[in-house]
């Protein structure tokens, strides 16, 4: 990403907000032609990259940025405030649970033991998918737990 694209001075760690939806989208739309190759010539993947809270990746990316680009023509801000990417971020997300992850993630925390824990393990595992799975389910079920207790209080 960043022989091809400037990528970690201009876009990693950054959101949004800072860098704007059409410079985001501009990123994305050349990336997705990008073909990378690896060492030994062959083509190993199309170009993608994480975007937003979940570090959403390939058709998410995209989908996601659908969203952001409903706002700009919407509000024609290409700088939403962090508020306003919390919000768009939290209905996209919203719009895959309550459709195609429905069955992945809640139906399959209905089955299970219904806690806490589990349901942080299986948004994890289910709708997340980060590169160190294990562990990081098993994080994410810890702060689930941590986050009901203080709740119930």
């Amino acid at each position: 990403m960043d022989n091809h694209f400037n990528y970690g001075e201009n876009f990693s760690g950054q959101n949004i907000s800072k860098v704007g939806i059409k410079e985001t989208i501009k990123l994305q739309k050349k990336v997705e032609a990008t073909m990378y190759y690896n060492k030994q010539g062959n083509a190993d993947y199309k170009g993608q990259f994480g975007l937003g809270t979940c570090q959403f990746t390939g058709s998410r990316t995209t989908q996601l940025l659908d969203c952001y680009e409903d706002y700009y023509k919407k509000t024609k801000n290409n700088h939403p405030s962090k508020e306003d990417c919390i919000r768009i971020e939290v209905d996209f997300m919203v719009g895959e649970l309550d459709g195609s992850y429905n069955t992945m993630v809640y139906q399959a925390w209905k089955k299970g033991s219904k806690t806490a824990k589990s349901a942080g393990e299986i948004f994890c595992n289910q709708y997340e998918r980060p590169n160190d799975m294990e562990n990081q389910a098993t994080e994410r079920g810890k702060n689930a737990t941590k986050i009901y207790n203080i709740m119930k209080e």
